[in-house]
């Protein structure tokens, strides 16, 4: 039993009936390598015999009365039959046929009286692959926990075994709403003077190596909420719309060579140029910058091991307004280079931080109805795209015996922000995922395409100068 900190908290107190944080892992399985073939009970019993490698998938997670303090974790009972599902898309199972109930699946909220996951193996897919789609909670993971997650289940080699050193587990008692009162008074008492004292400590150094920064560079990024309203700024509705395409990991490794930019400028650069598609011929296209939230991981080798999120926004200024992809591509680095200094100024002093001071009263007011109340009467949310790059295995996967072709993941949207673009390498390819609100795209497909026009785009500019 554990409590959960604030940045894992963070992510259930905002939660509402439209902003669902859950997070998205789809894996395209080829399952005619293996000599036992593919079989729903099958799965079912190699999930079984794999979960007590995965703490997470155990938790269940009970709120302090009053919400005094952070919800505490229990370890509990699972019933796969309430978490583990089968579906079949619809003919010819295709990727908008996978795609299609893959929008289904993240638009209903997962159920908070049980371990916060599910996992649905979807059959009748082109070719006899199964796709196996799995629905966790922001709140047991980041991107980077999520990989390593994954790694519990799958191997390198298709005759690898998984060890079994991991102990069995036994289900915990959930403390009586009175003990629940007095262990929430008992925590608080011991965190918050300490965590006072670093915030202000923080807050101070921080503010000293801005200062520092502004007078050598004099370029801020983007602050929370500077970005224009656009079609893709609407209040959250329930619904959801998943689309995903395949790019070459080599050609957006010559675009980063050929300009010294980074991985990360050119997924950036990328999503601008396909923003500006969409917007332009609904005659949308802002003449000023738009701002993406980046999500940076703070992860370091000491926290291997440690489930739960670590990372902060990062906000990012996003030059769709440029029409010229090197001259977009050259805003970019210099629109993320302003952003990366001003993380390091202020870490220690970031959003994370703050709101680990907050009671949880303050933070369901501030993060949970303030964004729509302010969405209500036309202010900009803090940002127009979310975009994540998160970096994948580089060598092929296997489930068992059966190999994973692919790989897609995507995290949630925010209040006000209609669109998460999340790029995830696996192998030789960059998984490209989409997440719209239906009522701010009207054809997510769109957005693809225009990605892979983009992307072609840099590559062509990028060959033509390494020829030069």
């Amino acid at each position: 039993m554990h409590r959960l900190i604030h940045a894992d908290a963070l992510f259930l107190y905002n939660e509402t009936s439209a902003q669902h944080l859950h997070t998205l892992k789809i894996a395209i399985i080829d399952p005619s390598g293996n000599p036992e073939g593919y079989s729903f009970e099958h799965e079912k019993e190699k999930l079984a015999s794999r979960l007590h490698r995965v703490p997470p998938f155990r938790w269940r997670v009970v709120p302090t009365p009053f919400s005094l303090h952070h919800p505490l974790v229990v370890e509990s009972d699972v019933d796969l039959d309430l978490h583990l599902h089968r579906a079949t898309v619809s003919s010819p199972g295709g990727p908008r046929e996978l795609a299609e109930l893959i929008s289904e699946i993240a638009s209903r909220p997962l159920d908070r009286d049980r371990p916060l996951w599910e996992s649905w193996m979807v059959e009748g897919l082109a070719g006899g692959s199964v796709a196996c789609v799995g629905k966790i909670h922001h709140t047991l993971a980041d991107g980077v926990v999520s990989a390593e997650l994954l790694n519990e289940f799958l191997t390198h080699e298709p005759e690898d075994e998984l060890g079994h050193d991991a102990p069995p587990w036994l289900p915990e008692a959930v403390p009586s709403r009175v003990r629940l009162v007095s262990m929430g008074v008992r925590d608080l008492a011991r965190f918050l003077p300490h965590a006072v004292r670093e915030l202000a400590r923080a807050v101070r150094e921080s503010r000293r190596r801005e200062a520092a920064t502004a007078a050598r560079h004099g370029e801020p990024p983007p602050t929370p909420g500077s970005g224009p309203l656009t079609s893709l700024n609407r209040v959250l509705s329930a619904q959801r719309r998943f689309a995903f395409t395949e790019l070459p990991l080599s050609q957006a490794k010559a675009v980063r060579k050929a300009f010294g930019a980074t991985l990360n400028d050119v997924v950036v650069a990328v999503v601008a140029a396909a923003v500006r598609r969409y917007l332009e011929p609904r005659g949308e296209l802002p003449s000023v910058p738009l701002m993406a939230v980046v999500p940076v991981s703070l992860h370091t080798p000491e926290d291997k091991g440690r489930y739960g999120n670590h990372s902060s926004p990062m906000y990012v200024a996003l030059h769709s307004e440029i029409a010229n992809p090197v001259e977009r591509l050259r805003a970019t680095q210099s629109a993320t280079g302003a952003a990366k200094q001003h993380f390091q100024d202020t870490k220690g002093a970031q959003e994370p931080d703050w709101l680990e001071v907050f009671p949880p009263f303050v933070s369901k007011l501030v993060f949970r109805r303030l964004p729509t109340w302010m969405m209500k009467r036309g202010r900009p949310p803090r940002g127009n795209v979310i975009i994540s790059n998160v970096p994948g295995a580089s060598e092929p996967l296997y489930y068992g015996r059966s190999k994973v072709t692919s790989f897609f993941s995507v995290g949630p949207l925010l209040e006000g922000i209609g669109l998460n673009v999340t790029v995830w390498s696996y192998g030789d390819q960059l998984a490209w995922s989409f997440l719209a609100c239906r009522n701010a795209v009207d054809d997510v497909w769109e957005l693809v395409d225009g990605v892979r026009t983009s992307f072609e785009e840099l590559a062509e500019a990028a060959g033509a100068r390494t020829a030069a």
